[in-house]
């Protein structure tokens, strides 16, 4: 905040009074706060003060809240927020929280101040005090076994793993360390030599290269409650002790009853999980504390204290309940029921230290703390619709004798502001400029100052917010696992079984174990990785094995081919056709346009504007339009069709949008009226809502063209809806039209322009693939102010249902309860009403009418209902920004796929959202589910769904855009061997010459593998054959090599030949040569059939008695005589090849 603002705020008596109790550190009490005045009242103590202030409020939802509001005038604003409730009980949940409110602790405790919002919830969750005091560094040439840094980074809280990936994890390899600390943007890999720290190198962790050297780290801890080993080993003899002492009394009994045997069973497992629960409780034997303890000389400020107090003593308890009844389950500890402070503890430590009571009203001299000042301030409430009203606000100031403020944010802001008070004749020497972030105007009636913002003014959209990074999704196919289905490029669809080292005439190499059908196996050498992909299908469903020796498998990519040979005929032919027509040519963008798009309410994103700008593009062309947008759940596609749209309305253009669904087609109806509300255009809406009295007069006026936009159903494409003067058909989910629809649509395509969304997104292969003869646009970035869905997975308990249903509801809020059961439904609705009397249910399920579905869902959508049972059918259509709780019954038997999509209905809003993704209690799960709920956890950030889930995702994309035809043959011969079929037919359909598969054998009498004392992790090795695989250069190889040297160490002998291998095999491909081969002293090469014979002359002068043909078959014969090591002689004898086919070329 500008401080030229704060001069004239110190004009005011009672502001400048409480800055200066502020100052003495006494607590005192402020009544009179106008809300929008909070964030300008803390900018002025926060500069004044040149210390901490923690801004308390009564719940979590609250001071989050805040916290969007104050960041647009504090930048460096921070929030502390409450730790989950259960956290401890789930299988699987983010660090997220835990990582955030770290972050705050460590900054309490810098040199800079900071303005901290917190609430008492997580004011009373208990801590370890002062965690800085448990900092690691360590710093070039300090001395600390590696074994001893893996066991403090543990003690710290971090999570060892094989790869190091995200925040709070480590990796141990060799003499290397890689750690990434919580607190900091990239990982650091230190090296050791012997126990001394040799170098820190920052890297990345997607690539796993390092970026640079530094100095030092500081491992900060990544959990709130650290343990030293003698506190451990307390603990955990203690909680045994309890467990066994209450196992004991249970079997006190003669016989058990099944509760009694539920109770010792969770136990049992509370027994091996106990480490996991220390996360959450300070180690016993010392004083627990709280954000306020770590630092005393910090102002709190309480918002309206009798509030915060008795929002808190419910908090309490409800935990109290809850874990009281979790412990007499055996799901918990004893420790855990004292988890929070008591609420007379926690406004007891509050109140020894400094604090400002805020107060809206004024408090009695009994309950008032300190000094009490009055607060004389009201909000602006002017309205600013013409010139005469500005005049008459303006002069009703100057009236009074009030000194005029006016704030602005920009440059730009400023001149608009000043242009606009100039039409209004205003004196601009009457009033005075300020430049801040100031939003919203206040009157401090007893000064007689009051300030005026731009933005009220102008309309302004808000300020923007820092960008998130997209999702890297390089690492997509990499993740190949035990028991996964992989397609091998001859042999077809097998299991991963494994891999093995096998030694054969005294060399070691490393094999790919894959079963085909009837257990038959395969040995695959890991330097033919290329030839070997994850089988990723259209659906969950295991695929068929290949059966080895049969024609299964060639028969399956004949019949893949034929297909995709079939569509690109339709594709190119419509693509060619479109080329050659002539629709409707929409003129560069006006000043409407400008003014629409500005007007948009948040931050546009790159991607947003790159599509938008493709869109515009292909409208100013003359051809006809014919593009589809791509996006996942959330990231904007509508904005970026809604300019489109008003592009063509202020060309004079009548625009379609057609939608699957009637609810959809409410949802964009509400969407579109409120976006163009301040532009004169018109827009109605086909569907059932609507009689057939509405329906006949919309259909009239469209023929008038009386209607600028009718958003519909199929309804759109029947025969009695004229337009006109049609110009823009916008299509969403256009894979959900019938086939008579679709044949409608296709004569819409010929004539005007054509806009598809879809928000399944498509792979990046098939996007390029699909160049020339798809026009597509892909939005991969997710906006700004979107929280990504906090999960837990954890056994069904309807305690904690319980709890997080009326934790939602006590926000306002809405839930998503899914039961994937039509068979039950009604039952389940009513034990949730029993469970929560007071809420409004409804339950819906595929089965239903129609109608009758679309009615429970619009009335959802309207609030009407507080929570919707259903059945998986809301994966799709439901946009409720309201709706930020999902709870997932018996989720192991729902796909990945599912769960993602499910998953992208909660977190449309402005708040943190959380997912409640449950199985049930005592169930033994198939290892496929327990892999799959283990998973979810990946799927906290904004398009995570590539690395695993979303590839589900993908392939349907995949369909929707190639047709839905196509979809059965990604099944028969997976993703990987579709894409790359497909690629080939385009290629060879556009008269370009397909790129020739790297398919040279090498075969050496070498050691060439990756040794398992090098690279431990399977996975990781794989992955390096991977990498292996592609290299095409000797710069390459040299990259990789000090690339794995960052990463392992000094990379052994039969690593180096690796390397040297996978150079040698593209480079002998590029040379035509398919097979190098070792046979003792021997090394024969055998030329391909488009190996150009002429080069056989001058070899065979060079090299006489070394070219043998044998059956017609040329193949180079030579003796490894001069040269010690096999790959130097090859590499050699490649070079003289590449100069003589570089010779021949030039002649």
């Amino acid at each position: 905040m500008n401080t030229d603002l704060f001069q004239y705020l110190l004009k005011d008596v009672a502001l400048k009074n409480a800055v200066e109790n502020a100052k003495s550190q006494d607590s005192f009490t402020l009544y009179g706060m106008e809300p929008s005045f909070r964030g300008v009242f803390l900018s002025l103590l926060f500069a004044s003060l040149n210390r901490n202030i923690f801004y308390v409020t009564d719940t979590d939802f609250a001071a989050k809240k805040l916290t969007e509001t104050f960041q647009k005038i504090f930048p460096d604003i921070l929030f502390y927020p409450a730790a989950g409730l259960y956290s401890a009980l789930s299988t699987a949940h983010d660090r997220l929280l835990d990582f955030e409110r770290l972050l705050v602790l460590r900054a309490v405790t810098s040199d800079k101040p900071h303005l901290i919002i917190t609430s008492a919830e997580a004011l009373g969750r208990k801590i370890t005090p002062q965690l800085n005091d448990h900092v690691l560094s360590l710093s070039l040439q300090d001395e600390m076994d590696i074994l001893d840094l893996s066991a403090e980074l543990i003690q710290l809280g971090y999570e060892r793993c094989e790869l190091t990936e995200s925040v709070g994890q480590f990796s141990i390899r060799g003499n290397l360390a890689d750690v990434f600390v919580v607190g900091e943007k990239m990982p650091v890999r230190i090296d050791f030599f012997g126990d001394t720290v040799e170098s820190i190198k920052v890297f990345h962790p997607q690539s796993q290269s390092s970026l640079h050297e530094i100095e030092k780290i500081d491992i900060y801890p990544a959990c709130e409650n650290i343990y030293t080993p003698q506190q451990r080993k307390y603990f955990l003899s203690q909680s045994k002790k309890e467990i066994n002492e209450r196992i004991a009394s249970i079997h006190n009994n003669s016989a058990l009853s099944d509760t009694e045997e539920q109770i010792e069973e969770h136990l049992l497992q509370l027994d091996g999980r106990l480490l996991e629960r220390a996360v959450y409780l300070p180690p016993e034997q010392l004083s627990p504390s709280n954000l306020l303890t770590y630092d005393e000389k910090a102002l709190v400020v309480i918002d309206n204290v009798r509030t915060v107090a008795s929002t808190y003593e419910t908090y309490y308890e409800n935990h109290l309940l809850l874990y009281t009844e979790l412990f007499e389950t055996g799901k918990v500890l004893k420790a855990e029921l004292g988890a929070l402070f008591e609420p007379t503890e926690l406004f007891a430590s509050i109140q020894q230290k400094q604090v400002l009571f805020l107060e809206h009203l004024a408090p009695s001299s009994q309950t008032a703390h300190g000094v009490l000042i009055p607060l004389h301030i009201r909000s602006t409430f002017a309205e600013y619709k013409n010139y005469s009203m500005i005049q008459q606000t303006l002069q009703s100031y100057f009236d009074q004798n009030y000194q005029v403020l006016f704030s602005y944010h920009s440059p730009k802001e400023f001149t608009n502001l000043k242009d606009l008070l100039q039409a209004a004749h205003v004196d601009l020497s009457a009033v005075t400029f300020i430049q801040s972030r100031l939003n919203k105007g206040f009157d401090l009636y007893q000064a007689k100052i009051v300030c005026l913002c731009a933005g009220e003014m102008l309309k302004t959209s808000p300020a923007p917010t820092a960008k998130k990074k997209t999702t890297d999704t390089s690492r997509f196919f990499s993740d190949i696992a035990l028991g996964d289905f992989v397609v091998h490029d001859t042999f077809g669809i097998g299991i991963y079984r494994g891999t093995n080292q096998v030694l054969t005439d005294q060399v070691r190499r490393d094999y790919v174990i894959i079963e085909y059908a009837l257990s038959s196996l395969v040995y695959v050498p890991l330097d033919q990785m290329h030839k070997v992909q994850k089988y990723i299908g259209s659906s969950e469903a295991a695929p068929r094995l290949s059966h080895l020796g049969s024609a299964d498998w060639s028969e399956s990519k004949a019949k893949t081919r034929r297909a995709i040979e079939e569509m690109a005929t339709d594709l190119i032919a419509l693509y060619s056709a479109r080329q050659k027509a002539e629709g409707f040519a929409f003129e560069p963008d006006s000043v409407w346009q400008s003014e629409f798009e500005d007007a948009f309410a948040y931050e546009e994103t790159n991607e947003q504007r790159k599509c938008t700008e493709e869109i515009k593009r292909d409208m100013e062309s003359i051809k006809p339009m014919d593009r589809l947008l791509c996006g996942d759940v959330g990231y904007g596609k509508t904005e970026v069709a809604q300019r489109a749209v008003f592009k063509a309305v202020d060309n004079g253009k009548q625009v379609a949008v057609l939608v699957p669904t009637t609810v959809l087609a409410l949802q964009h109806f509400t969407n579109f009226t409120e976006r163009f509300s301040s532009f004169p255009v018109t827009i109605e809406m086909l569907s059932r809502f609507k009689t057939k009295t509405q329906q006949k007069n919309i259909l009239k006026r469209l023929q008038e063209g009386k209607v600028d936009i009718v958003i519909g159903t199929h309804r759109l494409l029947s025969d009695d809806v004229l337009f006109k003067d049609l110009g823009l058909l916008v299509i969403d989910e256009e894979q959900r039209f019938g086939v008579a629809h679709k044949e409608k649509i296709k004569t819409y395509k010929k004539s005007i322009d054509v806009l598809t969304l879809t928000a399944t997104p498509i792979p990046r292969t098939l996007h390029m693939s699909m160049i020339g003869i798809r026009d597509i646009s892909v939005i991969n970035e997710p906006p700004p102010n979107r929280f990504p869905v906090l999960p837990f997975v954890m056994e069904y308990d309807q305690r904690i249902i319980r709890n997080a249903i009326y934790r939602e509801l006590s926000q306002g809020g809405q839930i998503y309860y899914i039961y994937n059961k039509v068979r039950g439904i009604e039952a389940k609705a009513k034990e949730l009403q029993e469970l929560i009397p007071e809420a409004r249910i409804a339950y819906g399920h595929g089965q239903m009418r129609e109608s009758t579905l679309e009615k429970l869902m619009t009335d959802f959508i309207a609030h009407q209902y507080d929570i919707f049972l259903s059945t998986t059918i809301v994966e799709n259509g439901l946009d409720i920004a309201n709706a930020n709780t999902m709870i997932i019954e018996d989720a192991h038997r729902i796909g990945l796929a599912q769960l993602y999509q499910l998953k992208g209905r909660i977190g449309r809003g402005p708040r943190q959202a959380y997912a409640y993704i449950t199985y049930p209690a005592q169930k033994l799960l198939s290892e496929d589910s327990l892999k799959r709920l283990k998973t979810i956890r990946d799927f906290t950030s904004f398009g995570s769904g590539y690395k695993i889930a979303l590839r589900d995702l993908q392939i349907r994309g995949a369909g929707n855009i190639l047709g839905l035809s196509q979809s059965g043959h990604f099944g028969e011969v997976g993703y990987e061997m579709y894409a790359r079929i497909l690629s080939e037919v385009l290629s060879s359909s556009a008269g370009q010459e397909p790129e020739k598969t790297i398919n040279t054998e090498i075969d050496l009498l070498i050691n060439a593998f990756i040794p398992q004392q090098y690279i431990a992790d399977e996975t990781q090795r794989i992955d390096l054959y991977h990498q292996i695989a592609r290299l095409h250069s000797l710069s390459e190889a040299d990259l990789l090599k000090k690339s794995l040297t960052d990463r392992y160490g000094a990379l052994p002998k039969a690593v180096e030949n690796l390397l040297q291998i996978g150079y040698i095999k593209n480079f002998a491909h590029a040379l035509d040569i398919e097979k190098i081969v070792q046979e003792k002293t021997v090394i024969k090469m055998l030329p391909a059939a488009s190996f150009d014979t002429l080069l056989l002359e001058p070899l065979y002068k060079r090299y006489p008695y070394r070219i043998v043909k044998n059956k017609g078959l040329h193949y180079l014969h030579f003796e490894n005589k001069l040269f010690s090591s096999p790959l130097q002689y090859v590499q050699t004898l490649l070079n003289e090849i590449y100069s003589l086919k570089n010779s021949s070329d030039r002649v």
